[in-house]
């Protein structure tokens, strides 16, 4: 079969796929508000597995028939696989390939565009440092304030789920929108950094490359070994600590009660 034709029929199934993804998907939401306001006009009571159940059944039909369209298309991509297309490496694997082949290079020029390199690195590290700390303040701060019975004394479990939000959501909002600004630096950046990198290469034609550094006595793999080791003996330490103080009891039932009341089952 010509390639045209059967580019025709992936993409042919890719649109039937999709727009029953799509329909299956806009179901469930159907099903979900019928449930949950239904339940409302009951007069609020948690919904039985025997009422969930009689919404998902009206589901079997359409999931069945997006499972028949996942595995005609998983069967349309093996008998008509598209062609294998040699792709431009990208940016950043060029980068981080040519940056340990920085020379030691001296002159003016060569300073000159290193100093402007420099520049480049200081931020992106800072960025990513930043985003590090913010979302490691963030996990103990969210560790202490779970830990902490106080926070968990009301009856009303949805506001109890509000103030955790409320408390924990702007950390995770921060770390996150962190990581995001630095992995966007450094794939925007990295188109003027490879350019700077090439000139310092070139400038410094001739010049030794500085060996990879490493801890005195200890090898990097002996030192990642190291670093896993001592967090799995500190979240050991953690997890027998909680088994002796009954703090799985005490997660376990309030993960049953936030569970239960959230996909409606009793």
């Amino acid at each position: 079969m010509k390639e045209i034709a059967a580019r025709k029929i992936r993409i042919g199934s890719g649109i039937v796929l999709g727009v029953l993804t799509g329909i299956v998907a806009l179901l469930f939401l159907i099903e979900t508000a019928s449930l949950y306001y239904s339940g409302l006009a009951a007069g609020g009571d948690i919904y039985s597995r025997a009422i969930v159940g009689a919404h998902l059944k009206r589901l079997i039909a359409p999931v069945a028939l997006w499972l028949v369209a996942a595995v005609a298309g998983f069967a349309v991509s093996v008998k008509f696989p598209a062609p294998a297309v040699k792709r431009k490496a990208a940016d950043t694997a060029v980068l981080a390939r040519l940056r340990k082949r920085i020379p030691q290079g001296t002159g003016e020029e060569f300073l000159a565009e290193k100093k402007r390199y420099d520049r480049f690195e200081l931020v992106r590290v800072l960025l990513w440092c930043l985003a590090t700390l913010v979302s490691a303040a963030g996990a103990v701060y969210a560790i202490v304030y779970l830990a902490n019975a106080a926070h968990f004394t009301a009856q009303d479990i949805s506001s109890e789920i509000l103030a955790l939000v409320k408390n924990v959501a702007p950390w995770v909002g921060a770390g996150f929108l962190l990581f995001i600004a630095a992995a966007a630096y450094e794939y925007f950046s990295a188109k003027y950094v490879l350019a700077s990198v090439k000139r310092l290469i070139v400038a410094g034609k001739g010049a030794p490359v500085p060996e990879k550094r490493q801890i005195e006595g200890m090898g990097s793999e002996k030192l990642r070994l190291a670093v896993w080791l001592a967090l799995f003996a500190v979240g050991a330490t953690f997890l027998v600590l909680g088994i002796l103080n009954d703090g799985a009891g005490d997660v376990l039932k309030k993960a049953v009660m936030i569970c239960t009341e959230c996909i409606g089952l009793g």
